[in-house]
């Protein structure tokens, strides 16, 4: 048990060195996910779409 504690003790002293980010570069980071994740998402879905269509294609 000691070094349970122990182990939550040092986690807590390495957490306060951490440089945290700003409300506002969260918000920026946030913004920057979200968009190149739509992006993705939407060339996902193009690439499936052209698959598909070349799919019938050749099936007939």
């Amino acid at each position: 048990m000691a070094r349970f504690a122990n182990y939550l003790k040092e986690t807590r002293e390495e957490l306060r060195k951490c440089t945290w980010p700003t409300w506002e570069e969260l918000k920026g980071s946030t913004a920057v996910v979200m968009v190149a994740t739509l992006l993705l998402g939407l060339f996902t879905a193009l690439v499936d779409l052209v698959f598909a269509m070349f799919a019938r294609h050749i099936m007939g």
